[in-house]
């Protein structure tokens, strides 16, 4: 059953891997007509897990880590029958949303397989936030949130009127958005000019030290001398006289 709702769902199916999901409402809890909203068909799911606050319904699957089809997830937002995310996170094995509906965890915690253990945090549409691998991980709960003040009139008129707030904030949204742009483009726009005046300023010393160094002529490829310096190493000779030959006389018969 959805929470605060009159809509549940509903796994059915002859097949063992392949079932459909099929949601209704209660037209009136007064007279009990049963309403049937949309199927989604041929799924692997073994879960539906509605969020805190309604609407939104998360089919998931998982269980034992060996199951290959573990870890896949779809999101509905019932009230507009419509898909609004997809994910995968193979090997998990729980699944919980946080109280205030906003997001939802997908974790595992396997004893036999330690290294593989961590969670996933996605948002009510699906979009993952965070990603942690945590060996060693046996158990995740979320942190329990205060209830609400508004009275069950208020929240039912927040319910019926939702459409109308969501584009209010989201013009607001916009609106801050806008605004934060401007301001980021008027902050570089004094940013430009203030390093043109700065430039400015500066603009007589440079001139005055070009002309320094237009004295020294520092600059110019004709003013640099090409200077090529040798180096001699002198190495000791020793002479040895060889006493072995015999020397030569004036009677000696020369070739």
């Amino acid at each position: 059953w959805e929470p605060k709702g009159n809509r549940f769902g509903v796994i059915h199916g002859e097949e063992a891997n392949y079932a459909d999901v099929s949601f209704y409402s209660m037209d009136s809890t007064s007279t009990g007509k049963l309403k049937h909203i949309f199927t989604v068909p041929k799924k692997q799911f073994k879960s539906i897990l509605w969020s805190p606050l309604g609407t939104v319904a998360l089919l998931a699957r998982v269980g034992h880590p060996s199951e290959a089809t573990n870890g896949t997830y779809e999101w509905y937002n019932v009230t507009e029958n419509e898909l609004i995310g997809l994910a995968e996170h193979y090997s998990a094995t729980h699944m919980e949303w946080d109280a205030s509906g906003r997001f939802v965890c997908s974790y595992t915690t396997n004893e036999s397989w330690e290294a593989d253990n961590g969670y996933n945090i996605y948002n009510i549409s699906g979009r993952m936030t965070a990603t942690i691998n945590m060996n060693k991980m046996y158990q995740f709960l979320w942190r329990p949130r205060p209830q609400l003040y508004l009275t069950a009139e208020q929240e039912k008129n927040v319910r019926k009127n939702i459409k109308k707030y969501r584009e209010e904030f989201k013009r607001e949204d916009d609106e801050l958005k806008e605004s934060m742009r401007s301001g980021k483009a008027a902050e570089r726009r004094d940013m430009r000019l203030k390093w043109a005046e700065y430039l400015a300023t500066k603009a007589d010393l440079v001139k005055a030290i070009e002309e320094k160094l237009a004295e020294f002529k520092i600059g110019k490829e004709d003013d640099y001398i090409e200077i090529e310096e040798v180096e001699e190493e002198f190495i000791d000779i020793k002479e040895e006289v060889d006493r072995t030959r015999k020397m030569l006389n004036s009677d000696d018969e020369r070739d």
